[in-house]
């Protein structure tokens, strides 16, 4: 504890005990409520459950996590998934580092802006979608059951986006990631619900102070952004990075994830869906493991100036 205290200062440490207290009901939740099915699922991977004779696992070593390798649709799902997350979390958080800059600002309305961006992250909810399905608001928030007139309006967009682009000399790489962004705007923003809130929380964080010496010093609003506001927020981007990915890739919409599911709950074969999911887990974890390991460099804190 010595050392501990030797390490941080009076305020970092009375900080950290405020943050171990707001993760504690998470911590206890995670003891309590998940840490017995997770390991019951890790031993379901490694074999099969008999119900002859009650509940009973038969144990068969890593057969399953084998036959996941070299399953043909699990490794296409996986590549599908890895190919979708790398595209969608650079247009999530950039989407939402633009919509959280523009909702600091002062106008007429912005609590209301505020409560429309942070929507759908409420009504994208598992509840919410059971009651709301098949209805006008359920064909708003989910693209793929867009009615015929939005698939309209989208489509003159996207066409007029792509004469735009055609008589431009962007690259034919840019030109379709721009397509791809304009065509799935709809679920960028249903996940940029949380990240804005993150980031507008950041960015009213940042001293006033800052931003008047900067402006003594006849700073532009472009040099403060790369020298003030972002360096200020990297903390946060960090965390809204990560977020992402991980949503991204246990989103219930992506083919692996429904893959897994039909297996177990439809197919009813335990082991082999809890050995994909374990796999898929992993895999997760290493991806956000290194992303950690290099965007940690990149974070700027306040007592580092």
């Amino acid at each position: 504890m010595k050392g501990l205290k030797n390490k941080y200062t009076k305020m970092q440490l009375r900080e950290m005990r405020t943050g171990y207290i707001f993760v504690l009901p998470f911590i206890i939740g995670i003891v309590f409520f998940l840490a017995l099915p997770i390991f019951d699922s890790l031993r379901i991977s490694l074999g099969d459950i008999n119900t002859f004779n009650g509940y009973d696992i038969v144990f068969k070593g890593f057969g399953h996590y084998r036959d996941a390798i070299e399953d043909v649709d699990y490794i296409k799902y996986l590549s599908q998934a890895l190919k979708e997350t790398a595209i969608n979390t650079p247009l999530i958080v950039v989407v939402s580092f633009v919509v959280a800059m523009l909702l600091k600002k002062e106008f007429i309305g912005r609590t209301a802006y505020r409560i429309v961006f942070f929507l759908p992250v409420i009504l994208s909810s598992g509840v919410m979608v059971e009651i709301m399905i098949d209805t006008l608001i359920q064909s708003i928030i989910d693209p793929t059951t867009a009615s015929d007139m939005s698939a309209g309006v989208l489509s003159g967009g996207q066409e007029f986006v792509t004469k735009l682009l055609l008589s431009s000399d962007i690259s034919a790489d840019i030109s379709n990631f721009i397509l791809y962004a304009q065509d799935n705007i709809s679920v960028v923003l249903s996940h940029s619900g949380i990240q804005i809130l993150i980031f507008l929380a950041a960015l009213q964080s940042i001293s006033p102070s800052l931003y008047e010496a900067s402006a003594i010093e006849g700073a532009t609003a472009w040099e403060n952004f790369w020298k003030i506001t972002l360096p200020m927020v990297s903390p946060q981007l960090l965390v809204v990075v990560l977020f992402t990915v991980i949503d991204r890739f246990t989103d219930m919409s992506t083919k692996i994830m429904k893959s897994i599911y039909d297996i177990g709950f439809i197919d009813l074969q335990f082991g082999r869906s809890s050995a994909q999911a374990w796999l898929y887990c992993a895999i997760i974890g290493v991806i956000v493991a290194i992303l950690y390991a290099v965007l940690k460099r990149t974070v700027f804190t306040y007592e580092e100036r």
